[in-house]
C-alpha cells in the first residue's frame, strides 16, 4: 500500500515494467519506464517515456525466454538499459 501512496504523490516516476506501472497508469500519471525483455511498444502506454535496451525486446522468442536469454546474454534484468547487453 505504501508503494501505491508514493506513486500517487510522485510528480515524476522512473519505474520498470511491473504491476506498479499499471497501477500508476490507472491513476492517470505518466512515467519514464525502463523495459526488460518485454516491449513497451506492445504493452506500454503512449503517455510514458518508454526506454528499451538495444538487445531487447526478446520476450517469447523461445519457450524459456524468461530464464535463459535467447540471444545468449545474461538475464537483461542484470544489465543497464544500454547497448552493452
Amino acid at each position: 500500500m505504501e508503494s501505491i501512496d508514493l506513486t500517487y504523490a510522485a510528480a515524476c516516476q522512473i519505474i520498470n515494467d511491473s504491476g506498479l506501472m499499471h497501477v500508476r497508469h490507472a491513476m492517470g500519471k505518466s512515467a519514464v519506464v525502463l523495459w526488460g525483455p518485454t516491449s513497451g511498444a506492445i504493452v506500454g502506454y503512449d503517455d510514458d517515456v518508454n526506454l528499451q535496451g538495444s538487445c531487447k525486446p526478446c520476450a517469447f522468442l523461445t519457450p524459456d525466454w524468461n530464464t535463459s536469454c535467447p540471444r545468449g546474454y545474461a538475464l537483461c534484468s542484470m544489465h543497464d538499459n544500454d547497448s552493452s547487453c
